[in-house]
Formats: C-alpha cells, structure tokens, sequence
C-alpha cells in the first residue's frame, strides 16, 4: 500500500498532558479535523483543545488568536498536500498511476488523523497574502495532476475526461469525506482509501 506521511505526533488518547515538544503540533491536527468536521464557527478553542488533549490554555499559549490556528492549520496542509504529489510523482509509472497515488494519499489523510484542509472552512481568515500564496500553490499542485490524468489520456491508459474538471470535482469530494464518515466509528485509512480508489478505477496497491 502507498503510505501516507504522518505528523510528528500522533494524538494520544490518555488524560490531559502538560506542554511538550509535541503539544503544538498535536494542536493542529486536532484543530484540523475540528475545523473540516464543524467548519469555522463551529471549531471552537474549547472543541480543539477537547479533541487534543490538552487544556484550552495552551491553545492560546501557542496560537495568538482562531486566526493565527487556522492559518497554521492552512500552512501545514498545503505543506501535506505538497508532500503527495511528490510521493506521486516519484512513484507513479505513469500519469494514471501518479493521480491514483495522489488521490489514495488525500483519501487516507482525511480518513486518518492527518485532515488536511481544502480551502474552505475559515480560509478567509488567513490574511491575504499568505491567502493568494497558497492559492497559487493549490492551482500549481491541480495543473500537475490534471496534466497527469490528460497525459494518462493522451497515452491511452484512461478514457477521455476533462482533467481540469475531473481534478477539481476530486478535490473538493476529499474535503467532505471528514463529514460523510460516520461518527464515533472509526475507519481503517488504508481500506478505505482502497476502496474509493477502486471506486474511481483503479488500485495502487503494489505501486510502491
């Protein structure tokens, strides 16, 4: 199976625990699956700190405000969803292999604890520079994958689509995932990535 990279930290699932090397960025995972399961309003200080263990305090120890979280949550995920096309790229045989690759990365990471955020929920927030940087990156990283899936095309391997529009309509299906899952019920990232995969035509498996 093609392996997702993960934070430097898992989330633990024992008491509360004092701050540590890991704390802050336990923080953002949790506040990055708060903010793609609830959306802005919803992902609270409280929830956040609930879901990471930690006391609501340290929140703000680290993070100077919701604003100043959710665009750390933001930074991360593009530096995720940079980290997959690499992966894919380097794995890839060829163009349909590379955007499989890629796609089952995006599926394990919203599965899993990693929630990369797609920019939706609170991306308003990010203060607009960093905001137009990190649209331009996310157009860059779609233009790849689409000239991966045209090329697949191109060479015979897929049936005729409109890349452009196909890797829009992907992209933006992984961010509701967190939501359709249901809750309290934990799912196997890897088996569920398969799954969807083999749904959209195709298995990784052996890829890498």
């Amino acid at each position: 199976h093609v392996a997702a990279p993960h934070p430097a930290a898992s989330l633990r699932r024992g008491g509360r625990r004092p701050a540590g090397s890991d704390t802050r960025g336990d923080i953002l995972v949790a506040a990055r699956a708060e903010l793609a399961l609830r959306g802005y309003e919803g992902a609270t200080v409280r929830a956040v700190a609930r879901r990471a263990e930690v006391d609501p305090a340290l929140v703000r120890h680290y993070f100077d405000d919701k604003a100043d979280l959710v665009t750390r949550c933001y930074e991360r995920s593009f530096e995720i969803y940079a980290q997959f096309v690499i992966l894919a790229k380097t794995h890839g045989d060829d163009g349909f292999c590379s955007a499989l690759i890629n796609a089952h990365l995006n599926a394990q990471a919203q599965v899993g604890v990693l929630s990369p955020l797609m920019p939706q929920p609170g991306f308003d927030a990010v203060p607009e520079v960093q905001r137009a940087a990190m649209q331009r990156r996310a157009a860059q990283e779609n233009r790849e994958v689409s000239a991966w899936l045209q090329r697949a095309v191109d060479d015979g391997v897929a049936n005729p689509l409109d890349a452009p529009l196909v890797t829009h309509i992907i992209a933006g299906a992984f961010g509701w995932l967190p939501k359709w899952l249901p809750p309290g019920q934990p799912q196997d990232p890897i088996r569920m990535a398969d799954k969807i995969i083999a749904a959209c035509g195709g298995d990784v498996r052996g890829k890498t």
